[in-house]
């Protein structure tokens, strides 16, 4: 649909509306739609990949929600 360009343009003339992008969202580019003042969360498979679901692999996932968090507190030190 056009990625977090479209959703910060959409902030211009609808600024009380908030999104929750799902498609296309992974571990590498989350922050950049998490950076724009219109979206409070994004969904995204990558923290439970099927393969590691059907492995019932906790720890795999485990280690993906850890890296998703690291990489969240140093997006919001940087913020500050």
């Amino acid at each position: 649909m056009g990625g977090p360009a479209t959703l910060e343009a959409a902030g211009g003339p609808l600024p009380e509306m908030k999104f929750c992008p799902s498609g296309g969202i992974d571990g590498s580019n989350f922050t950049d739609w998490l950076r724009l003042d219109n979206v409070p969360g994004v969904a995204g498979s990558w923290l439970t990949p099927p393969d590691a679901l059907e492995a019932s692999d906790w720890q795999r996932i485990g280690k993906l929600a850890a890296h998703t968090l690291d990489l969240l507190r140093r997006r919001a030190k940087r913020s500050r």
